[in-house]
């Protein structure tokens, strides 16, 4: 609470070092954060409602993926996790209830995505940074083959490298390399007016 009085031990983690969210991620009065093991080497996300029984690992469900990126948007988690010894790469949802942890299963037309960035989240899309054949374009999905495509925001090789994504509402905002001006703000409503491609 401040104090040194009131400031206590929630729990001993083990062999653990804190990682910590910047800013911190809190859903339904939880505290959401990462926490590094030494043996083996990886990244896990686990959750604090302060007590010592109230905090525990998010099972993911699998020990040979590691976080990479973890964001929330309205109140809901959605995580990157990459395989170590593999290109797949796996996305999770976190809305905080008790059944409310599961994969997100996005697909584009030739099977799981890999070798992508995740981005952020706009009313249950997830946007992606990834490399192809038209250059570092931006990815979106819906979790349906139908629904994940790339969109080509700078058409040729070079690609746009998008970054520097903000949602908000049912808008989202994001930085994209122009043919022109070089980098420059582009909001959903001109990106939903761009050339895609499945």
């Amino acid at each position: 609470d401040g104090t040194l009085a009131g400031t206590t031990v929630v729990t001993e983690t083990g062999d653990y070092g804190f990682y910590g969210l910047h800013p911190p991620i809190i859903i339904d009065d939880k505290l959401f954060f990462v926490l590094h093991r030494n043996n083996p080497n990886l990244e896990e996300v686990w959750v604090t409602d302060g007590t010592s029984n109230g905090t525990n690992k998010v099972n993911f469900g699998n020990e040979s993926f590691h976080y990479t990126t973890i964001i929330e948007v309205d109140d809901v988690l959605y995580t990157q996790f990459n395989g170590f010894n593999s290109n797949i790469v796996q996305f999770w949802k976190v809305d905080g209830s008790e059944n409310g942890t599961f994969i997100m299963n996005f697909t584009d037309q030739n099977g799981v995505i890999g070798g992508v960035t995740m981005l952020g989240a706009n009313q249950d899309v997830l946007y992606f940074r990834s490399g192809g054949i038209y250059g570092v374009e931006l990815l979106r999905s819906d979790g349906t083959p139908e629904g994940t495509y790339f969109i080509d925001l700078l058409p040729g090789e070079e690609g746009s490298v998008p970054s520097g994504f903000f949602s908000t509402g049912s808008m989202f905002f994001l930085t994209a390399m122009t043919a022109d001006s070089g980098y420059e703000l582009f909001s959903s409503n001109m990106i939903e007016t761009s050339i895609t491609y499945n």
